[in-house]
């Protein structure tokens, strides 16, 4: 054989290795397979109800399904360990919020991952009003009466929370602080239990989800004292904030986003980003979003980044102040 063809024959070979690539098979577009998103609460909850809703919208826009996987436990640190830890390919999604992502890294000493150098943000989705709720015997009906009659009984209110560290713990903590209250946490594991003495009378009051407490609130068990955040329900538009109160810059509300384990490429992002935001801007969706109190965002990455780090050490803050310490 010529030099000549020898030459061509090695062209022909380093062509072909190019276009199989190192896994031996041409690579495939994304996505070319079935895209996991990982919850780090149990089913039945507004994340859970968000991450399927995307799911269902998302599968038949990027032509693969679109699985939810649950993996609840440790204040949502387990799911968003295992993500952190998945490959950076774009087929294992976190549903991102504000516990796993903003609250534990000033909570916890140690933790399986690094909130912000382990994920890549893709969108900060919907934003979730935090409500203080009460039995309807309570002898307060607005968070303006409330503080009223927390400051005539020092020491004497009590408010339930869905447990130690949690968004509600530290809403309840920010609220003692910014309005020089002496006020007693209760925490519970969980929020059935927790509106169970809300609507007995047996805590004065409960920092929760509106979705959690909707059903009890329409059945007219529960009465809405308040919305911890400046934005208020677009089904409740007539809710007292804290800040409208009098407690100035007081502002605490949930959200979810989704991100992605650090290293995935930024174009797999982007294209996330446009498909997960308009999945949920159909007028249907919005409708379903409304009725579990959420509120579409629908930020870039860059914007969902620069906002965790805010949260990140906004939180550390009120941690530190409180003196909290996880269980």
């Amino acid at each position: 054989m010529n030099r000549r063809v020898c030459a061509t024959a090695t062209c022909a070979l380093l062509a072909a290795c190019a276009w199989l690539g190192p896994s031996g098979s041409h690579a495939q577009p994304f996505p070319s397979k079935p895209i996991r998103i990982v919850v780090t609460y149990a089913p039945g909850g507004g994340a859970d109800v968000l991450a399927r809703i995307v799911a269902e919208q998302l599968g038949p826009r990027i032509g693969q399904a679109v699985l939810v996987e649950n993996r609840p436990g440790a204040g949502g640190t387990i799911g968003a360990a295992m993500v952190a830890k998945a490959p950076p390919d774009g087929y294992t999604l976190l549903l991102a919020d504000i516990a796993p992502n903003a609250i534990a890294p000033g909570l916890y000493s140690r933790l399986p991952y690094d909130a912000l150098k382990d994920f890549e943000p893709i969108t900060q989705a919907v934003r979730v009003p935090l409500i203080m709720v009460a039995s309807p015997a309570a002898p307060f009906a607005n968070v303006t009466e409330m503080l009223a009659w927390s400051r005539v009984n020092p020491g004497k209110l009590t408010y339930a929370t869905s447990g130690n560290g949690s968004v509600g713990h530290l809403a309840g903590a920010l609220l003692e602080h910014q309005a020089s209250l002496k006020v007693q946490h209760v925490p519970y594991k969980g929020g059935s239990a927790l509106l169970v003495d809300v609507v007995g009378g047996r805590v004065d009051i409960g920092f929760v989800s509106l979705a959690s407490a909707l059903g009890q609130i329409q059945a007219g068990k529960l009465q809405v004292v308040g919305v911890a955040g400046q934005q208020r329900p677009a089904t409740m538009p007539a809710i007292q904030s804290i800040a409208d109160a009098g407690i100035a810059g007081y502002e605490v509300s949930t959200w979810f986003g989704f991100a992605a384990p650090a290293g995935t490429p930024r174009e797999i992002v982007d294209r996330l980003q446009r498909e997960i935001v308009d999945a949920l801007r159909p007028p249907a969706v919005l409708d379903k979003l409304r009725t579990q109190g959420m509120e579409l965002l629908g930020s870039t990455p860059d914007a969902f980044r620069a906002y965790m780090a805010s949260e990140i050490a906004r939180w550390a803050q009120v941690v530190k102040l409180a003196g909290i310490k996880p269980e």
